[in-house]
């Protein structure tokens, strides 16, 4: 390859990883607010249960 070419495939593979690196940190961010949903889905539901055993 050229000089040239060299340089812009090298611009290529630093602006694809950039982007993988952004989406990777939004997977990230969404995994977080989704596992703490879900803690808080389990944590009401063992609330409900309790309850529902302390009135039987």
């Amino acid at each position: 390859m050229l000089p040239e070419e060299v340089r812009l495939k090298a611009q290529e593979v630093r602006d694809a990883a950039r982007r993988l690196a952004k989406h990777s940190s939004e997977l990230r961010e969404r995994a977080d607010v989704l596992m703490r949903e879900a803690e808080a889905a389990v944590a009401a539901l063992r609330e409900t249960m309790q309850r529902t055993v302390w009135r039987d």
